[in-house]
């Protein structure tokens, strides 16, 4: 059984002990979002998007970020994956979700496929992810109504 005790948030903070940004510290944060948003409007291909997200993310809090399989990106501590990021085209917005409350999109579904499969890796390197490979293609595909036909194309180029 699982039990909930309420807590003020002021007193969860205090537990957890965040560190208070310097002002240079916002200033630079301050001056690399600005810098990134100039960026992001020239371009709208995926690549270009994840350079200056890296780049962004690397500038203003020293993440290491990097591609791996095929994730588009990740923040890397001490060598593994913490924070998978999903990249999309932003000319491309049927990849997008429709609405907050419409997450329904192949970045959704990607990102969740791609961090299952790390989490999973992690906990037992060994362990098949077809079954949930599976489950998560069948909803990218009753997202965009496939036919039978373009499902089967889509499965042979794998």
């Amino acid at each position: 059984m699982i039990y909930f005790k309420g807590q003020k948030l002021q007193d969860f903070i205090k537990s957890h002990s965040p560190k208070v940004p310097k002002d240079e510290d916002l200033k630079r944060f301050q001056a690399n979002l600005s810098n990134f948003l100039d960026k992001a409007t020239k371009r709208s291909d995926e690549e270009y998007q994840k350079k200056e997200i890296e780049k962004f993310l690397h500038q203003s809090f020293g993440y290491d970020c990097n591609t791996k399989g095929r994730i588009d990106s990740a923040i890397y501590v001490e060598g593994e994956a913490q924070v998978l990021i999903e990249v999309k085209s932003l000319a491309n917005k049927a990849e997008f979700p429709k609405s907050p409350q419409d997450l329904h999109s192949k970045a959704f579904y990607e990102a969740i496929l791609y961090f299952l499969r790390e989490t999973q890796k992690e906990q037992n390197p060994s362990s098949p992810t077809q079954e949930l490979e599976s489950q998560i293609n069948s909803l990218v595909y009753s997202l965009y109504n496939l036919t039978p036909e373009e499902i089967g194309i889509i499965e042979g180029e794998k």
